[in-house]
């Protein structure tokens, strides 16, 4: 059986005697008596690392034993170091405390189950088993952070018997083995096996990025410590960039934004109308030149109304008589046909793909790039 010794998360090294060495294909996993590495477990991953100064890739645990995989064999008996990764620790003990924090006091507020957890590279999520509307999740966010500042201790004990039972666990694993009990004083009170920060002002800071419905439920993504920080510092630079570009104060510049919006959805519609009313008259002028066969008139040409003229232009030439069109504008292009018209657009759209044109479409439609 490795003792694991990451109870406290600051200790990251350790000497340790190697107790079995299972070879694989391309590896050997390493089991010792003691170990700094968290297995990984809880919705949170193995920790990385090195073992005599080789790269741990990745670390379980089987039957009681912690194995560290690596390159290079290692006969039992020996002693080695083990140096888990301090970066990764840290960052994987802020936010698993973090959510240790914010399931305690959803379950409080709001009788909010957490029915799932899991650690990402760029953020977190947090599965709860009822819907959480925008009001409730932001004052859950104020209270887990009002809880982070209070800085108050995160417990690991080993409870059995009656005084585990006694417990008023948020989550209790249906199990007959010790369990590991982590109390984040005030907030939660959970059976856990990750690593955790000793008390909750370390976390720092917790921000929920988005609450999205999920199976019935709430699923939040949430970020914390020095991520939260870095993402308050850029989004409010960004915020006052856009402060300075539209001479507004912080505080107005949503309204500017929405305010720019507003008279560019105006400005296209305007635009789509002239363009739209354009082409009818652009079209009038081509079908009245276009040569006829057969009673039905080609019309080809290349449009110095843009390519957003280009389908208004068609169909206002395919609105004006029996006629198949071929216009282009800017590399981009639209093949069309009225409705009685006999001509084989696709076969006409084939040949233009043979020659490097990318597009397609059906019926009395084609359009694409040309090549």
């Amino acid at each position: 059986m490795t003792v694991k010794l990451y109870d406290d998360y600051r200790l990251v090294s350790a000497r340790a005697t190697v107790t079995q060495c299972v070879p694989g294909e391309g590896f050997f996993d390493i089991a010792t008596d003691r170990t700094v590495f968290f297995p990984g477990g809880g919705g949170q991953e193995p920790d990385g690392g090195s073992l005599n100064g080789e790269k741990v890739i990745t670390v379980y645990e089987k039957d009681g034993d912690v194995f560290h995989r690596i390159s290079s064999p290692v006969e039992a008996g020996t002693e080695v170091t083990l140096c888990a990764d301090w970066n990764k620790r840290l960052s994987d003990s802020v936010i698993h405390t973090g959510e240790h924090i914010l399931s305690g006091l959803a379950l409080s507020l709001f009788g909010a189950k957490n029915v799932g957890f899991h650690m990402g590279a760029d953020f977190a999520t947090a599965d709860f088993a009822i819907p959480l509307d925008g009001e409730k999740v932001s004052a859950l966010e104020k209270a887990v952070n009002r809880a982070i500042r209070e800085n108050t201790p995160v417990a690991i004990s080993y409870p059995d018997g009656a005084g585990l039972a006694a417990l008023p666990l948020r989550k209790r694993p249906e199990t007959d083995e010790p369990l590991r009990v982590v109390e984040v004083v005030g907030a939660d009170l959970c059976a856990c096996c990750g690593t955790h920060v000793s008390r909750t002002g370390e976390v720092g800071l917790l921000k929920i990025l988005s609450a999205e419905k999920l199976r019935g439920g709430t699923r939040l993504s949430f970020i914390c410590g020095e991520a939260a920080f870095d993402l308050f510092c850029t989004e409010h630079n960004d915020v006052r960039a856009l402060g300075k570009m539209f001479s507004a104060k912080d505080g107005d510049v949503v309204a500017h934004v929405k305010k720019q919006a507003d008279d560019l959805a105006a400005a296209s519609r305007k635009i789509a109308a002239l363009t739209s009313e354009l082409a009818r008259a652009s079209a009038a002028a081509l079908f009245a030149a276009a040569k006829e066969e057969d009673g039905e008139k080609y019309v080809r040409a290349e449009l110095e109304l843009g390519p957003d003229a280009l389908i208004p232009t068609a169909e206002a030439l395919c609105a004006l008589g029996r006629c198949h069109v071929f216009l282009s504008a800017e590399g981009r292009y639209v093949l069309a046909a009225s409705k009685d018209s006999s001509f084989d657009l696709k076969a006409q759209n084939d040949t233009l793909r043979t020659h490097g044109a990318r597009g397609g479409g059906r019926d009395k439609l084609f359009s694409g790039r040309l090549g």
